[in-house]
């Protein structure tokens, strides 16, 4: 009895580690005849967007990805774009080449690719959208006049216009890297002390007003997403490296890292799930990874199965639904190792 009670036990952790290896589907998110691709954000649709390169990696497109099928959104005249955010409604936004050959442009997709411009007009004056709400505000950050210094931007529906979002007070620059659906912007700024700390921008008709969210105890840190809940998520220094935090209810809270000296928390779905990218123990590798309040931070390329050929290197979006994108290393069995971007579903959807 005792034998065959200790036989059971062996089978059910075995069971146990591969069904702990195999919680996600992962699927090539594929490229436009190309080597390389990245997906970069995904809606509650299951839409995806992301970049590939066209046959002969000498251009790059930005594109979606709906039902295993990518398509270009083309450019704005130029040479090259890439999609960064999308939201429910399917509305894209990026960065674009403009037919000059010298400037890119924040871009809008809707039915066709929108020039969003850039808080200052002239050649070589560049900007970038980074994301969207369902409302259709735009965040993202774009040089002035003197082509060195850069301002976080709130692009309007209503007017067609960018905002200029300002700093921190005594900063020189700072950057719109996300929005929620409340028009919250999360992004970072310069300091008066000389440092960048993650920041908040709350747009409200009577003004702007921006808020610090510190650091862990380094010099630097940035907020990437903010969700509808009002829960950021991004990077900041400590006194031995960077770790991925949580800022929550006034605090921010260190996700810690993969074992080595750099993570990076990404995204947050509205059910508080974080998702980023981390060394490994050494430094030796840099490897996607999954944060919940009930098991703490987890290496994805754990909780897939083990001959999947992937190398999952960071997980930039994840969805209501659990579905999660990125871009990692995957070893074609016909052109050997190439950077692609990756699409994990939960196992059962």
């Amino acid at each position: 009895m005792k034998r065959f009670n200790l036989l059971a036990i062996v089978v059910m952790v075995a069971l146990a580690s591969a069904s702990q290896a195999q919680q996600y589907r992962v699927a090539d998110f594929g490229t436009l005849g190309g080597s390389f691709s990245g997906a970069t954000s995904v809606n509650n649709r299951g839409v995806i967007v992301g970049f590939s390169t066209l046959s002969g990696d000498v251009q790059s497109n930005a594109v979606t990805r709906t039902k295993g099928s990518i398509t270009s959104l083309g450019t704005l005249g130029g040479s090259n774009s890439t999609a960064n955010g999308i939201n429910t409604s399917g509305f894209v936004v990026g960065s674009a080449d403009l037919a000059d050959g010298v400037t890119t442009h924040a871009f809008l997709f809707t039915t066709t690719m929108n020039d969003l411009g850039s808080l200052a007009a002239g050649e070589g004056i560049n900007s970038v959208a980074n994301g969207i709400n369902g409302r259709g505000y735009v965040a993202g950050t774009s040089y002035l006049s003197d082509f060195t210094t850069q301002h976080a931007f709130l692009w309007s529906p209503r007017t067609s216009t960018l905002a200029d979002l300002g700093t921190l007070p005594g900063g020189t620059n700072s950057y719109g890297n996300a929005i929620n659906g409340s028009g919250i912007v999360a992004g970072a700024s310069d300091t008066s002390a000389g440092g960048t700390d993650a920041a908040l921008w709350f747009v409200r008709e009577e003004g702007i007003t921006v808020v610090d969210l510190g650091t862990l105890g380094g010099p630097t840190s940035q907020a990437l997403a903010v969700n509808g809940e009002g829960l950021v998520v991004g990077s900041a220094d400590t006194t031995t490296g960077t770790d991925a935090f949580l800022y929550a209810y006034g605090k921010m809270i260190d996700l810690g890292n993969l074992g080595g000296s750099f993570a990076s928390a990404n995204a947050i779905n509205g059910y508080g799930v974080v998702v980023g990218t981390s060394n490994t123990t050494g430094d030796a590798d840099t490897h996607a990874f999954i944060w919940t309040r009930r098991r703490g931070l987890r290496d994805l390329n754990s909780l897939i199965p083990t001959n999947s050929g992937w190398d999952l290197q960071s997980a930039s979006s994840i969805n209501d639904q659990g579905r999660i994108v990125g871009t990692g290393i995957y070893n074609d069995p016909v052109n050997g190792p190439v950077a692609h971007g990756f699409v994990l579903t939960p196992r059962g959807d």
